[in-house]
């Protein structure tokens, strides 16, 4: 049953989603890059949000002379460097910077640098 209380609890989460996405946009909008940018990823196993088990996120940071932008953190529905790699370049085509970068930065695990569906032999 909703009571007075539920509502103007939901109304405030409402209030702070709607916040936080304009916020996320403004980011995006004013965000001039440099033009030459060092693209990089990491992965961890992390609980789900949800409570429900774990999953694999994705931490996406672009850098350059005076860049310095987390894209996203994006989950990653299977550990596969084809996930990861789908991942990572959506992230990079939201921020319209795929063109600028120049360089790779990541760690040297197998979903990363292994001969299936390695990530990085996939974004390039």
């Amino acid at each position: 049953m909703l009571t007075t209380s539920t509502l103007t609890t939901q109304a405030y989460i409402d209030k702070g989603r709607n916040s936080a996405n304009e916020r996320a946009k403004s980011v995006k909008q004013n965000f001039y890059p440099d033009p030459n940018l060092t693209l990089h990823w990491d992965g961890k196993i992390v609980p789900d949000i949800t409570g429900n088990g774990k999953v694999e996120r994705i931490a996406v940071i672009v850098t350059g002379a005076t860049t310095c932008q987390l894209l996203g953190m994006v989950k990653v529905p299977e550990g596969t460097g084809m996930a990861a790699a789908k991942a990572i370049y959506t992230l990079i085509e939201e921020w319209g910077v795929a063109a600028l970068i120049s360089a790779f930065s990541f760690d040297t695990t197998a979903i990363n640098t292994g001969t299936r569906f390695l990530s990085i032999y996939l974004i390039i």
